[in-house]
């Protein structure tokens, strides 16, 4: 991943006084090596850049690129034939540092308080948290930056920028209670029984999870799709046998395989021997044991799992299967 300085020297050839076209700016930024969107968690450049720090804006097709707060690595010119009035420090209007009126902020601090608990991670980016507002629907203040929302409350909100650029956010004390469930209150009410009772409702199932099993770590249904990809990159070598074209799994001796590989790896990695597992915020990878026809090693890709309820506890969801060039 950039760094925010990085991504600012990637776009400044095709800066024109502090401006550069949206498509410009795709096309640096996509035949940037390191780049890649979806390891910030976003799909369209547009959302991504204003939500990355408040020195990128957008109007229209149009990205503006502030240098105030990139070390010098960009200087936005300023016309000659300006105004006093335009050449003045107030020139950039400053977002407002207070809530709009009528804005419920509690309700708010609720909702953004539960995103970052449901994570699993004491802090989480300030890029993944934007993403995880627009999946859920949350509704924000029109115009102003998430920093700023999340700047009204310091006493629920912790805002930290890392080494590499990028604000993280955690929960004060005061904002991991409040990410709790509400506790209901109030006397319980008895509903008379008009006619004889039902047997009793049997108890949910458990879960059963296992730190060595595949499907504990990782999603990966359907299963069948998952399967017939590592199928079509692997190199047989006796794992791979259809025996009965009518058989509904036919990848069982395929995903067995797989099974048992990944258990011993994890038995490995929780013994603190050599560890095929490669795991970030957003993104991890599994180095599998299987080969292509050239003999180089398949490895698995796995983003964040940010939908997990009870019946898919798993941290990461397979994305695909690749090969390192």
């Amino acid at each position: 991943m950039l760094t925010i300085q990085e991504i600012a020297r990637v776009l400044k050839p095709g800066l024109e006084n502090g401006r550069i076209s949206l498509a410009e700016a795709e096309r640096l930024l996509l035949e940037t090596k390191d780049f890649n969107l979806e390891e910030y968690g976003f799909d369209v450049l547009a959302d991504f850049l204003p939500s990355l720090c408040e020195d990128f804006e957008l109007d229209n097709d149009v990205v503006i690129v502030s240098g105030k707060t990139l070390e010098g690595l960009v200087s936005v010119e300023k016309s000659e034939e300006k105004s006093p009035e335009e050449n003045s420090p107030e020139e950039k209007p400053k977002l407002p540092a207070v809530p709009p009126e009528g804005y419920d902020v509690e309700d708010m601090n609720k909702s953004l308080a539960a995103l970052i608990a449901s994570s699993g991670n004491e802090y989480v980016p300030l890029t993944y948290l934007g993403q995880a507002i627009k999946q859920k629907g949350i509704e924000m203040p029109a115009g102003i930056k998430l920093r700023v929302c999340l700047g009204w409350s310091p006493d629920i909100f912790v805002q930290e920028l890392r080494g590499e650029g990028v604000y993280f956010i955690a929960l004060t004390p005061k904002g991991k209670e409040m990410a709790k469930p509400a506790r209901k209150t109030g006397p319980v009410q008895t509903p008379v029984p008009s006619e004889p009772s039902a047997a009793p409702a049997a108890p949910a199932k458990s879960i059963a999870m296992s730190r060595y099993a595949l499907a504990s770590f990782c999603v990966i249904a359907p299963v069948n799709d998952f399967l017939a990809q590592l199928a079509g990159i692997a190199e047989p070598d006796g794992w791979f046998v259809i025996d009965d074209p009518a058989e509904k799994q036919p990848y069982r001796l395929l995903l067995r395989k797989l099974e048992l590989d990944f258990a011993l790896a994890m038995r490995d990695e929780l013994e603190g021997r050599e560890s095929p597992f490669r795991t970030g915020m957003l993104r991890g990878t599994y180095r599998t044991n299987f080969h292509d026809a050239s003999g180089k090693t398949i490895y698995m890709e796995m983003e964040f799992n940010s939908r997990r309820d009870a019946s898919t506890m798993a941290p990461w969801k397979f994305k695909r299967f690749y090969v390192e060039d």
